[in-house]
């Protein structure tokens, strides 16, 4: 038999061939993480923090989100709707991660109201004529753009600084995006997604070769010349001025040139 020692002095029998028990000591220098460790640990930390970063842009292009207020268009006559209801109407999954991703961008871009865990889907004003096909095509096409453009900041900001020029480089307007301090997940992302909206609202459009950002009122009244649908008709906030009917009644009469009838009562 073996004896080994116990903290207190005391000997303790223990059978032939055991090991020893490991010592406090250490046990606490195994259960320690090493310094490799350790900053494998940070750097998984950090890159989830990156990749939890919220996009102040949506990820989808304004033309497939409007896909959301059509279907409440067709199937709901443009009302608040069941969130279930409406995507069982248009035969997809509410749960899958496309719907969700739909729902989330049409939201960013304010077309409808409602997450994608809300019980109802609605449309926002803007969302009601932008997806309308039965709106004034004017009316329709300036929603289009204060809801794609004018209301996300980053494309608004790109939208101010290069209308009525050509469009230049991609890095050219990732540094306009970090000389206007604003926080972009992805520049390329943004500016690809600012891209495709201008096209699909027309405010990109090629002249003498070249891609050329176009104002949105020459984009409406190009539009209004060929439609013929006057550009005043967008909106009743300008009313026509006022008529004045009123007579004059302050005005001087000359009393040197009145010639005066008198009778005898």
């Amino acid at each position: 038999m073996i004896k080994e020692l116990t903290p207190n002095g005391a000997g303790a029998s223990k059978p032939p061939g055991s090991k020893p028990e490991p010592s406090p000591s250490t046990t606490s220098r195994q259960n320690t993480p090493g310094p490799k460790t350790e900053a494998k640990t940070k750097a998984t930390h950090r890159k989830d923090k990156r990749t939890r970063r919220s996009r102040i842009y949506p990820t989808l292009p304004l033309e497939e989100s409007l896909r959301l207020g059509d279907a409440i268009h067709q199937h709901a006559s443009g009302e608040r709707v069941n969130r279930l209801t409406l995507f069982k109407a248009i035969n997809k999954s509410p749960t899958s991660s496309a719907s969700q991703m739909l729902i989330t961008a049409s939201a960013k871009y304010r077309i409808t109201n409602g997450s994608y865990v809300a019980d109802y889907l609605e449309l926002t004003e803007q969302g009601k004529v932008a997806s309308d096909p039965s709106a004034n095509p004017i009316q329709r096409m300036k929603a289009r753009f204060e809801l794609g453009i004018q209301n996300i900041e980053p494309f608004n900001a790109l939208y101010t600084k290069y209308k009525g020029k050509r469009l230049p480089s991609l890095d050219v307007m990732t540094d306009a995006l970090k000389e206007a301090k604003l926080d972009v997940a992805d520049a390329k992302e943004c500016i690809e997604m600012f891209i495709v909206n201008c096209k699909f609202i027309g405010l990109l459009q090629t002249i003498a070769g070249s891609e050329t950002l176009l104002p949105i009122e020459a984009v409406l009244e190009e539009h209004s010349k060929s439609s013929g649908t006057p550009i005043h008709s967008i909106s009743s906030s300008n009313p026509l001025p006022p008529t004045n009917t009123a007579k004059k009644t302050d005005a001087k009469i000359n009393l040197d040139n009145v010639c005066f009838y008198i009778t005898t009562i």
